[in-house]
């Protein structure tokens, strides 16, 4: 089981993943499963800046996480959005552990102070995830979107990654990373 960066080929295995769960699940708002394109084009955004990552064993990926902007206005850079989805086959047996920890190691060398994670709830799976790696309630939104019949609530989690007296420096952007900086990650590459 290795941790990598994302490439445009993982996209039909991230839309397997992520169709399951729009299907299937009230934890994404979509109710349609994304385009190929649409999902290739959200990676190279996201990959402009931010870490896009899977983790994969033999039977191929299991799982993909991203971080991405918050919002736009430049005093939210040092902010920014986390989000995983696993293949369902595949919780519950420390794979998603592996990868979050390095998409939040890679935004802590990036960088960045404060990480969000948007979880409708109730979703106590999810919930107990995102404690574990240090992430606390901040806001909750209740009867923000519409599902499965009824409305659902949105907690959104908040972890802070540094001291938040110290002065940001610029966002380190993923390509601009060393491999020394993705390897203390956890991320591997098959030349190693």
């Amino acid at each position: 089981m290795r941790v990598r960066l994302a490439q445009q080929s993982d996209i039909p295995a991230i839309r397997e993943i992520y169709g399951h769960y729009v299907l299937h699940s009230d934890y994404t708002f979509d109710t349609k499963i994304p385009s190929v394109d649409y999902l290739s084009a959200q990676m190279t955004f996201i990959q402009e800046r931010h870490a896009y990552l899977v983790i994969e064993e033999e039977k191929g990926i299991q799982g993909y996480a991203y971080s991405a902007m918050h919002r736009k206005k430049s005093a939210y850079d040092w902010v920014c959005e986390v989000t995983i989805y696993l293949n369902h086959k595949a919780t519950g047996k420390a794979i998603g552990k592996k990868l979050y920890d390095s998409l939040i190691k890679l935004a802590e060398v990036q960088g960045y102070h404060i990480l969000l994670a948007g979880i409708t709830s109730p979703n106590p799976m999810s919930e107990k995830f995102h404690e574990y790696f240090g992430f606390v309630p901040a806001i909750r939104y209740e009867h923000i979107g519409f599902k499965s019949g009824e409305w659902k609530n949105v907690v959104w989690w908040r972890k802070e990654l540094r001291d938040l007296a110290d002065t940001p420096s610029p966002i380190r952007v993923v390509s601009s990373l060393t491999l020394e900086d993705l390897v203390q990650a956890g991320l591997e590459f098959p030349e190693q």
